[in-house]
């Protein structure tokens, strides 16, 4: 699977990061392993996975195995002075 890694933005919401590019942003972890999911399934030709892609259980379980590779959310940062 594709390397997804997450970032806290300075707004609260949450960064995706394919191999250190973004990729989208999300208010919540769910959303962000959603946008990962999408984004992993869109690269994606293969005739297997083209016929599942479409489905629900099938986004759900590939945003859930990208989000368990990350690790719990930090709390953001406050900016630098």
């Amino acid at each position: 699977m594709a390397d997804y890694t997450i970032e806290h933005l300075a707004d609260g919401r949450i960064g995706i990061l394919f191999d250190g590019e973004r990729v989208g942003t999300a208010d919540d972890l769910d959303g962000a392993a959603s946008l990962a999911a999408a984004d992993a399934l869109s690269a994606d030709t293969g005739q297997m996975v083209g016929n599942v892609k479409h489905m629900r259980f099938f986004r759900e379980a590939v945003a859930d195995a990208i989000a368990a590779e990350w690790p719990e959310p930090a709390p953001a940062l406050a900016p630098a002075c």
